[in-house]
């Protein structure tokens, strides 16, 4: 089944497992290999949300540059998630030793400091904006997972 029908969004309920979003279809729109289908059966669904002149609403640029953030910032995150694990910390301290060996601190400070050696960075916040870092920091964690398997 692959069909596209114009629905409208009634309500929205968070829970535990997920978000529970309940849409208004038209009965003579509403598929009839939805209405067969048992419960719990999965769909892919595709959302573009419609304007008064039936034409699809842009997103916002303000919007876009929020997810835009979101994605730089994940960057981010995944780098102080990495200087936090015990493993990135020993890959470091073996690929790095002298480097390593400069540090003070706990391990995670040395891994966040080999880190921005590595990326040649003042702070790993700058993966977010430095595409050259970022492309160094992604090559860095290829290495720890080759690392990892042992090649």
């Amino acid at each position: 089944m692959s069909e596209a029908v114009e629905a409208l969004k009634i309500s929205l309920r968070q829970e535990a497992d997920g978000i529970i979003v309940a849409f208004r279809i038209h009965p003579d729109d509403l598929p009839t290999d939805l209405l067969r289908a048992r419960i719990n059966s999965r769909f892919t669904l595709n959302f573009e949300q419609i304007g008064d002149d039936e034409l699809p609403v842009r997103t916002h640029p303000v919007m876009k540059a929020v997810e835009s953030k979101k994605k730089q910032d994940a960057n981010v995150m995944r780098a102080g998630i990495a200087c936090g694990e015990r493993k990135f910390q020993h890959f470091l301290k073996q690929a790095y030793p002298e480097q390593w060996k400069d540090q003070t601190g706990k391990n995670a400070d040395k891994a966040a400091a080999v880190l921005r050696y590595v990326t040649d960075v003042d702070s790993r916040a700058d993966l977010a904006s430095n595409p050259e870092a970022l492309a160094q920091f992604d090559r860095l964690l290829g290495r720890y997972e080759m690392w990892k398997r042992g090649v």
